[in-house]
């Protein structure tokens, strides 16, 4: 026979292990809520937008005539002083029967290439003086002038007191003669040189470069 007080020790136990396991059930199901909410999510919109994007780089070319390519030549002077002495092609004297336009052309062209992407200016530079071998004696480099169009006109430089008028001289740095040339456009050009009466005897040469930029760019270096 059991005493009054083991009978309620003895049912008591049962009912923490019922409590404990209830809060277990409880913790379960919230955890197993907790996981449902966080793997659903929803989607904003069906439809998603992204760019595009390319860069197009200019295409220039340019091509020198034959007699360009060949040099700009001035021949052999025997008299000096020597003021605007012309560049062998400088004036043609051709006889295509097409009128003015066909007489005294001058023969040192550059073309822009008919596939070049936009209209461009053309630029001129020379490396320096022009000099005999080693540079023992020169020529300075302002004593070569230039002219350019696009008509391929008939104009003479003028001599005298408005030789200062005509043309540019030549310099180390680009200078920009025809502006804004399309695709397939042809600049043409005119040399002179002056040869001062003190000059030595020898042959003298340079180079000079011919550029072709974006219309408005700067020629560069």
């Amino acid at each position: 026979m059991t005493s009054p007080a083991m009978d309620r020790n003895a049912s008591a136990k049962p009912h923490v292990r019922i409590y404990a396991m209830g809060v277990s059930v409880m913790l379960i199901m919230v955890s197993a809520i907790g996981v449902l909410n966080y793997t659903i999510t929803g989607f904003a919109s069906a439809t998603q937008s992204t760019n595009t994007n390319v860069t197009i780089a200019a295409a220039i070319s340019i091509a020198l005539s034959t007699n360009l390519s060949k040099g700009i030549e001035f021949g052999t002077i025997t008299l000096l002083p020597a003021n605007q002495t012309n560049a062998t092609a400088n004036y043609a004297n051709t006889t295509g029967g097409g009128g003015p336009g066909d007489l005294n052309i001058t023969l040192y062209n550059v073309t822009l290439s008919s596939d070049s992407t936009e209209n461009a200016d053309f630029c001129v530079r020379a490396n320096g003086d022009m000099c005999t071998s080693a540079c023992s004696s020169r020529i300075g480099i302002a004593n070569i002038t230039w002219a350019a169009n696009t008509t391929n006109n008939l104009t003479h430089p003028p001599t005298g007191v408005f030789r200062a008028l005509f043309g540019r001289s030549m310099a180390t740095g680009f200078d920009k003669g025809d502006i804004n040339l399309a695709p397939g456009g042809v600049t043409h050009y005119r040399f002179w040189l002056n040869v001062s009466g003190a000059q030595a005897a020898g042959d003298y040469n340079n180079t000079v470069d011919f550029r072709a930029v974006s219309t408005g760019d700067a020629c560069g270096s």
